[in-house]
Parts: C-alpha cells; sequence; structure tokens
C-alpha cells in the first residue's frame, strides 16, 4: 500500500513539472506571481522527495519533514497572495 502511494505521489511531481515546464515566459507583469509560484514548485518537491526517498531515523525524518512542510506553507501563502 505505501509503494503504491509512493508511485502515485511520484506521479503527481511528474505532472506539476509538465505544467511548471509549460509556465517557463510569464506574461509582463507576473514575473513575480510566477517567482512565488516557482518557489512554491521546489518547495513541493523538497517535501514529496522526502517521503519518496524516506532515510534517517525517525527523529531526523520527522525533523526534515516537519521543516519541509513548514517551508511549503510559508510558499503556499505567499503564492495565495497572487491568486484571487
Amino acid at each position: 500500500e505505501y509503494s503504491e502511494k509512493v508511485y502515485t505521489l511520484y506521479g503527481h511531481q511528474i505532472a506539476v513539472r509538465t505544467v511548471m515546464k509549460d509556465m517557463v515566459n510569464p506574461p509582463a507583469g507576473f514575473e513575480n506571481a510566477f517567482k512565488a509560484l516557482e518557489d512554491y514548485y521546489y518547495a513541493y518537491l523538497d517535501l514529496t522527495d522526502l517521503v519518496i526517498n524516506v532515510k534517517g531515523t525517525y527523529k531526523s525524518f520527522s525533523e526534515e519533514i516537519s521543516a519541509a512542510d513548514k517551508e511549503w506553507g510559508k510558499k503556499y501563502d505567499t503564492v495565495s497572495l497572487y491568486v484571487k
């Protein structure tokens, strides 16, 4: 069951990567929004990579996942400023 969820998560990473590649050149006036979205994307990758490639002790994993989740949340808050 875990392997299936990891495989699904990896598939989501690929789908999101495809969308990000299509958004390389933001329209004039949207550069800051794109930068915020790009930062959010990298925070998403950091978080999901931790889940896909579990390593370390329970304690170190918990600390890393907590920090990555917090960072992802901050980036989400920034992106949400640009979404109406």
